[in-house]
């Protein structure tokens, strides 16, 4: 939405709130609705992006089987609104586990149903390799009716770490008084844990085998942080101080800057910036598909 060259017409999300801070920082077009209502029949657009809920695919929904989750069927979703509309390039931006999982249903059900119009490449881009502060990997598909479109393979060092994004936070930027305050014994826990550790410095945690690896990790200044999800549910521990991240911290950490701000309850801003793609990820995405383009017929706006 920076970008003169695109011009945003449609946005949809079932999420209230993440609907009150797109409208908020980026424009009154978002509408709040089940995809599932969504209709495709609108003018064709250059570009259409979209990222299918990743909880039933997620390394996170281990007690499920997949084709119980009540998101399963959004894959199917997108690609019913991807035939209605016929746009020259689409992007699904999802987990990594969406081109592995059930040896890869759900990439295959994306190739069998669009592959006659589109040719589609797939990649699993990680965060701080592309200039970004995490760890976070995501599978990006892109399909284009106007040539090949490859994300390049980027590795860029050194890598940018914690210390680099928090010092950009000052009490200019929004969110910047956004914490959720523990209780007084996961504070005590939080004591206990090193500077790039986590629950097993914790004796009480220790030999738990169910744990997740990011649960009470501690970032550490001199290291790129781990990958950011609902960080008051792990917790993800603030370098030095034994609490959690404020959410203007987190949004940092995602790439963010001071002008973007969170809107809804205290655990919606959250879960929002959780559920976020990064901004180095966004700006890959926005690059090569913005190239493409400019390259098959030069129109100085994209409609998206």
């Amino acid at each position: 939405h920076l970008d003169p060259a695109f011009e945003i017409n449609y946005a949809y999300d079932s999420d209230a709130a993440a609907c009150e801070s797109y409208r908020h920082n980026i424009g009154n077009h978002i509408v709040c609705r089940d995809v599932r209502e969504v209709s495709g029949k609108i003018p064709p657009q250059h570009l259409i992006i979209g990222g299918p809920s990743c909880k039933p695919f997620s390394s996170s929904n281990r007690r499920r089987r997949i084709e119980d989750h009540e998101d399963v069927d959004l894959v199917d979703e997108y690609i019913r609104i991807t035939q209605e509309n016929c746009p020259e390039i689409f992007v699904i931006e999802n987990v990594p586990q969406f081109i592995t999982c059930e040896s890869g249903k759900f990439l295959s059900k994306v190739l069998q149903k669009l592959s006659h119009r589109y040719t589609i490449t797939s990649n699993i881009v990680r965060d701080c390799d592309i200039g970004g502060y995490t760890t976070r990997k995501r599978a990006i598909i892109i399909g284009s009716r106007i040539g090949k479109i490859q994300l390049p393979q980027l590795k860029l060092y050194p890598f940018h770490t914690v210390r680099e994004a928090l010092s950009k936070v000052t009490s200019k930027w929004y969110n910047y008084f956004d914490v959720t305050t523990s209780r007084p014994e996961t504070e005590k826990r939080m004591a206990l844990v090193r500077p790039g550790h986590n629950f097993k410095d914790i004796p009480e945690f220790r030999d738990n085998k169910t744990m997740h690896s990011d649960r009470y990790y501690r970032l550490d200044y001199d290291s790129v942080s781990p990958t950011i999800v609902n960080w008051r549910k792990l917790p993800i521990i603030h370098p030095t101080e034994n609490r959690t991240l404020t959410v203007a911290e987190a949004s940092a950490l995602m790439g963010f800057d001071q002008r973007f701000e969170f809107h809804g309850t205290i655990g919606g801003r959250q879960q929002q910036c959780g559920n976020g793609c990064t901004y180095a990820i966004g700006s890959l995405i926005k690059k090569v598909t913005k190239e493409a383009l400019l390259r098959y017929h030069c129109d100085p706006i994209l409609s998206v």
